[in-house]
């Protein structure tokens, strides 16, 4: 049985090429118990001679990271870039075949002398420890932007007699509303 009938989630047929090209070179696909995994998928590793590649299954979303030798974390192409460039933080996701692409040259290639594991370690811990708080943030700060203009649009509309602030404030409630829905159920994926 091969590696992605497991998946939750059918993986996309360039990441399904990409294994199997680390299958012919002797590279094994594991099922693993991560401890950043969302449990929202099987997620896989592959010990290689770069480090851990971790494939990650996050309902129809694959990625993939890898922790070089003597890393405590799992970075990403976008991490790895920004190591590169001497960047302090990244905020940025890779699409799955920039990772594809990434890890194929880095298996190719080697490790380059210009990256170094602590600073790599350095962005991916940063991104794992600081990542939600970002994403808990942005989201408080959008919720927040769109009940002040609904309940200013409303006090116009009271003030005025305005029955074009009074409808757009009732559209700004509405999609308040459903932005409350979407980011509590962002959240309890994240919690669980």
């Amino acid at each position: 049985m091969a590696w992605h009938d497991q998946a939750a989630t059918k993986p996309p047929e360039t990441l399904i090429r990409f294994t199997e090209r680390l299958e012919s070179r002797g590279i094994e696909l594991v099922e693993a118990n991560m401890p950043d995994s969302l449990d929202q998928g099987k997620d896989f590793i592959a010990d290689t001679p770069i480090g851990r590649i971790w494939i990650i299954a996050l309902k129809n979303t694959w990625t993939l990271r890898l922790a070089a030798p003597g890393a405590k974390y799992f970075a990403n192409a976008s991490d790895w870039k920004a190591c590169r460039e001497g960047r302090l933080h990244n905020w940025r996701t890779p699409t799955l075949d920039e990772s594809i692409e990434w890890l194929t040259q880095v298996l190719s290639e080697g490790i380059p002398g210009d990256i170094s594991i602590a600073k790599l370690d350095r962005l991916a811990g940063f991104r794992v420890r600081h990542g939600r708080t970002a994403v808990w943030l942005a989201s408080t700060g959008i919720a927040i932007a769109l009940l002040a203009l609904s309940l200013s649009l409303f006090w116009v509309a009271s003030v005025t007699n305005n029955s074009i602030a009074r409808v757009n404030g009732v559209f700004c409630l509405i999609i308040f509303i459903i932005y409350l829905a979407k980011c509590a159920k962002a959240m309890w994926i994240l919690r669980k």
